[in-house]
């Protein structure tokens, strides 16, 4: 078996732990699947923006996120499609949506095709994520997905159906703050995702759910 590229491991020929000890601290074997952890992040690195769901609304709150990002000393990207269709979006062209399918789409695709880009930051959530999904292959399905165009994705709410479909490709992405709600988070939540993304350990969260049941996570929210 070749490491590094996701292949079904068969239970009889190979052990949980024997792969553990052989397999780089960058890939997971989850469901009997290797799943490949993008590179971690560094300042420097290019960030690119998109809105693959709601349209922009409260945009000091998407700048503010912007410039959280910039000042660990990312270069964050909008892009050309984004300064576009923002002012459409505003004017609530399309609604509730940042732009028709095609449009979101291209821009969730631009991002990934882009080689020196290295994490999409999406800007926030709401509806519409799974519409991009229909007829949506990720770009270099397959062996070259993992070779020359793996990178992190971030968000959360409707921004999960596209961090599960990348899993599915093998790619892990981070269940964290969109560009919109990072401004808006503890320093211990932002510290998290940070730490996350640019290869630091995590200590286990500790709190109550319903019920006072004692909880504790011992990893990032990372799919």
């Amino acid at each position: 078996m070749k490491i590094g590229h996701t292949r079904r491991v068969g239970t009889a020929h190979l052990c949980h732990d024997i792969l553990e000890k052989i397999i780089s601290p960058r890939y997971q074997l989850t469901n009997s699947y290797l799943v490949l952890t993008p590179k971690w992040l560094q300042p420097g690195d290019l960030l690119r923006v998109v809105v693959p769901s709601g349209a922009l609304r409260d945009m000091m709150a998407f700048f503010q996120g912007v410039e959280i990002w910039k000042k660990r000393g990312y270069r964050v990207e909008l892009g050309t499609e984004f300064a576009r269709l923002a002012p459409r979006c505003r004017e609530r062209e399309w609604g509730y949506l940042a732009g028709t399918d095609a449009h979101r789409r291209q821009q969730l695709l631009d991002a990934f095709k882009d080689r020196e880009c290295r994490a999409i930051l999406c800007a926030r959530g709401g509806y519409g994520s799974t519409r991009l999904l229909e007829d949506w292959t990720w770009p270099g399905q397959g062996e070259s997905l993992r070779e020359g165009y793996p990178k992190w994705l971030i968000g959360f709410s409707d921004i999960t159906a596209l961090l599960w479909s990348q899993y599915s490709a093998g790619i892990s992405g981070v269940h964290g703050p969109v560009l919109t709600t990072l401004a808006a988070e503890p320093q211990w939540s932002r510290d998290r995702l940070f730490g996350w993304v640019e290869g630091r350990p995590l200590l286990p969260l500790f709190g109550r759910g319903w019920g006072a049941v004692r909880l504790v996570v011992c990893c990032c929210q990372e799919i």
